[in-house]
């Protein structure tokens, strides 16, 4: 065990005592800067007060490498291969179904709102003002096993992320069940294999490679069509021939190419000009 491990184990239990030290007892700044090295380069131009925010934070890889590097080493007993082999990750504890070992918390480092939830509760324990994104890092850092080890902080977490998880698994589900029923060659890649991981697809529809999401809302204006959906993302430069978006109470469904549009991340839907209108197409999946 590493001085710089024994030392900031020690001001972690202290902060959850409520006690406080000198700086002249241990000098943790030091070690936390020295620490925090090790798992993750921060240019002097990303750490700025004003990148506190969560869409820095979203679009930042090396936050989320950084996440999931921290979740790695709670639950480095808990390490093992994805169904396909294909990645190793963290298994046999919080499935993302009962068909599966894969583990929900594989996908907190790219889920947003998971983010947004970390953000919050730093900035609510964290009052002084000019905090930056090193600031927060260090934070999660010192506080590893308190955020993600079994605790009601990891409780509401995994409630968020489950949401969303369900949302997209229950709409693969009620394709794959429908259009196997009526003859498709229907090919389905299960969440943590590489295709879906990697590449973004959910479903080989005869032949075709879908990403499917759940549909809520189709607008309109005379620019642009508006599809909303949860958690749009955009997969340009994947190998995803199709976006697929569902409404499963009625099978109605829109799809348009893997290209020509745009990802409002803010009011979360896809936006297709309507230059492009002969590429989207509208059916039903029980008649289509």
């Amino acid at each position: 065990m590493t001085k710089q491990f024994i030392l900031l184990e020690v001001k972690r239990n202290r902060h959850l005592m409520g006690l406080n030290e000198s700086q002249e007892e241990i000098d943790f700044l030091g070690d936390e800067e020295k620490l925090l090295k090790n798992y993750m380069k921060i240019e002097d131009s990303d750490d700025d007060p004003k990148n506190l925010k969560i869409e820095y934070l979203n679009n930042n890889w090396r936050f989320s490498q950084f996440l999931n590097k921290i979740l790695y080493e709670v639950y480095q007993n808990n390490l093992g291969p994805n169904q396909d082999n294909s990645k190793i990750g963290i298994i046999d504890i919080y499935p993302i179904n009962n068909k599966s070992n894969w583990s929900i918390l594989n996908y907190f480092g790219g889920h947003k709102y998971i983010k947004q939830d970390l953000l919050s509760l730093f900035n609510e324990k964290n009052k002084e003002e000019n905090k930056t994104p090193k600031d927060f890092y260090k934070w999660i850092l010192m506080n590893k096993h308190v955020i993600f080890n079994q605790g009601n902080i990891l409780k509401e977490f995994i409630k968020t992320n489950m949401y969303t998880f369900n949302k997209g698994s229950h709409t693969e589900n009620f394709v794959l069940d429908i259009l196997s029923k009526r003859g498709f060659d229907i090919k389905f890649f299960p969440p943590g294999s590489k295709s879906d991981r990697d590449y973004g697809i959910d479903l080989e529809i005869n032949g075709k490679t879908f990403q499917v999401k759940q549909l809520f809302e189709i607008s309109e204006d005379e620019e642009n069509y508006y599809l909303l959906t949860p958690m749009p993302k955009d997969y340009n430069g994947l190998p995803v021939e199709k976006i697929m978006l569902v409404r499963t109470t009625n099978g109605d469904y829109v799809s348009f190419p893997n290209k020509n549009y745009t990802v409002d991340e803010k009011n979360s839907r896809y936006v297709i000009p309507k230059e492009f209108d002969e590429d989207i197409k509208l059916g039903n999946l029980y008649k289509s």
